[in-house]
């Protein structure tokens, strides 16, 4: 079988192609989409040039185009965001130009953009407009000296010369050799067939060439004199419609012939009786139109493998009857018996009476794209196992580190009673800080893996919210003072203070956010602040309450920003030897609110601090009596 490169085939497609990526605003809204490929055939259709376009914003690239009546975002938006395949055709006054333009979803937010210019279609319908309704033939009656005895139109700028040019003359002395000459040889083939004639021919008398159709009827008078009318009209525009739909014709042929998968036309039967076929069917099944189309050596049907037979004609009954496309993914058999995947789109076509006369669409080959899905999910298979295996090595490792650590963090308060000297105290006070460090860091590493492995615990019982509030922010007011910060906590009086939960878990996300706010910022405030959502959690109505931890530090770019809850991501690595930590902290922090049911969200400003807000559903205790 041989393979065509995508890229070779786009540039010679006959159809511009376009492939774009939408641009939301930060409400999900669609404002713009971003140019990343387009074909030859695009660029000589709309006048954009390849290197101008690509990797722009439409309104950086074609900004006129915003002007237009047409909201060509919203458009688009409706394939690369809700996955619907489109189409219309619309005048771009920016280009002067008619196009038939086809949008298909890709993988969200980018679709896929098939334009046609119309133009001349467009033109020439235009033309046949203004022929249909001022149509006029031109007649002239001609005696048997050739001589002109009339001349009749309703409008005379359609005759070759002034009227009066031709009463009284005869036609050589009208028109020249060659036209004389031809009008006497069919006037002759009239008289000897003693019937009418039609012949068509040229013309450039008016500068630029003409069609015609000349009817040379003939009949003979009383005296056996023979008369003549020739009925002339103009087909100019019949020619050129017929030129380009012949065109068409071709340039459809041409397109059909290059799909990459097969278009066909079938009778709605369980046999899916072809009545075309493109020219792809020999790559994707093997087998050629001909033996297709009639079902001669087989029908389609035989080459769908039975177990997905029943399954595609009720996806077509039903879109059928629903009057909409049909989409399906199946296994055929070949015509060498190997098996593969294929999706099929298609539409039925309904008659007068609304009956379905016929289906229509297309089959591609997935075969690919099944094989790349294969590959990923083994990858991710393979990725998995190898991130539970380290979350194992790293808990059993830090549960090892723990213990000979929890031994010498004994031994060191053991020491803190006996009589040391100050300069003794304050090396073991150092060596005090340090191993509060590891431990903080051998608890990080086992929480995260408690997590990657789904094992770790939420307990649920009644605690006092205000208290483990107070407890998780407290041990923080010395370093606070030591770097003159003002460390602040503010509960609404709407904050219940008996609630169901995990109060080790909340003050754990607490000393988190707060150790971080007081860590990276080195003048100004941090707050942190309990207040009750207006919106209770929907299904059991409880109450969201809302903890916010503001800072004025040093803030996190929005490149960080998106990323900065995962494992073991931290700031720039400047920010990482100036204050230290794993990176996993924030991390936990999500994960622990998530399994608490509520959600993280972070804003933040380089230069001008952070605002981390977590809203987690606490169920408040109900009132107990006296």
């Amino acid at each position: 079988m041989e393979t065509v490169n995508l890229r070779t085939f786009l540039e010679q497609a006959p159809m511009g192609y376009a492939y774009h990526r939408m641009v939301c605003d930060a409400d999900g809204q669609p404002v713009d989409y971003v140019f990343l490929d387009v074909n030859r055939a695009y660029e000589e259709m709309t006048g954009l040039k390849r290197e101008n376009v690509l990797g722009k914003h439409l309104s950086q690239a074609v900004p006129e185009v915003l002007a237009d009546h047409f909201d060509w975002v919203s458009f688009f938006a409706q394939a690369a965001l809700e996955g619907k395949t489109i189409e219309t055709e619309q005048y771009v006054p920016s280009l002067e130009r008619y196009y038939r333009i086809k949008a298909i979803p890709a993988e969200e937010p980018h679709f896929i953009c098939y334009v046609t210019d119309i133009t001349a279609e467009k033109e020439q319908m235009e033309r046949f407009r203004s022929v249909a309704s001022a149509l006029n033939d031109i007649v002239l009656d001609i005696d048997d000296t050739l001589r002109f005895t009339g001349v009749y139109t309703t409008d005379e700028s359609q005759l070759f010369f002034p009227k009066e040019t031709f009463i009284g003359k005869t036609v050589p002395e009208v028109f020249n050799e060659v036209t004389t000459r031809q009008i006497q040889e069919n006037l002759e083939r009239v008289q000897q067939n003693d019937s009418k004639l039609s012949t068509e021919y040229a013309s450039w008398h008016t500068g630029e060439e003409r069609w015609y159709q000349a009817v040379y009827l003939g009949r003979q008078d009383s005296f056996d004199r023979w008369r003549y009318n020739i009925v002339i009209r103009d087909i100019t525009e019949s020619r050129l419609a017929a030129r380009a739909l012949e065109e068409s014709e071709r340039s459809k042929s041409v397109l059909l012939s290059n799909l990459p998968g097969m278009a066909y036309r079938c009778r709605y039967d369980r046999h899916w009786t072809m009545e075309f076929v493109s020219e792809g069917c020999r790559i994707l099944t093997g087998y050629s139109p001909d033996q297709l189309i009639g079902n001669r050596d087989c029908s389609f049907s035989d080459l769908i493998l039975e177990e997905y037979r029943d399954q595609l004609w009720e996806a077509w009954v039903e879109a059928t009857a629903e009057k909409k496309p049909m989409q399906a993914e199946y296994r055929i058999l070949m015509a060498d018996n190997t098996e593969k995947w294929v999706w099929e789109q298609g539409v039925p076509i309904y008659n007068d009476n609304g009956e379905v006369e016929a289906l229509e669409g297309l089959v591609i080959d997935l075969s690919e794209r099944k094989a790349m899905e294969r590959a990923m999910r083994q990858a991710r298979d393979a990725a998995e196992s190898a991130n539970l295996a380290k979350s194992q090595f790293l808990a059993n490792m830090s549960h090892e580190i723990r213990t000979p650590m929890n031994g010498l963090y004994g031994f060191l308060q053991l020491m803190e009673l006996t009589d040391l000297k100050g300069e003794q105290q304050e090396y073991l006070a150092h060596m005090r800080q340090s191993i509060d460090t590891l431990l903080s860091i051998v608890n990080d590493i086992l929480d995260i893996s408690r997590i990657e492995s789904g094992k770790l615990e939420l307990e649920y019982i009644p605690f006092d919210l205000r208290e483990e509030m107070k407890a998780a922010v407290m041990p923080f007011s010395l370093r606070a003072r030591e770097k003159e910060l003002e460390l602040s906590m503010i509960i609404d009086s709407e904050v219940p203070r008996q609630v169901m939960g995990d109060p080790i878990r909340l003050r754990q996300v607490l000393t988190n956010l707060v150790s971080n706010a007081v860590k990276f910022t080195e003048a100004g405030t941090v707050l942190i602040h309990a207040t009750v959502s207006e919106k209770p959690l929907a299904d059991e109505g409880e109450p969201m309450i809302v903890f916010r931890v503001m800072d004025t530090g040093i803030g996190i770019s929005e490149a960080v920003q998106s990323r900065l809850f995962e494992p073991f991501v931290q700031a720039e690595t400047s920010t990482t030897r100036r204050y230290g930590g794993t990176g996993l902290g924030l991390s936990i922090v999500r994960h622990i609110v998530a399994l608490m049911g509520g959600w993280v969200n972070l804003a933040s400003q380089p230069g001008k601090g952070t605002a981390i807000t977590c809203t987690i559903p606490f169920p408040e205790m109900p009132e107990q009596a006296d």
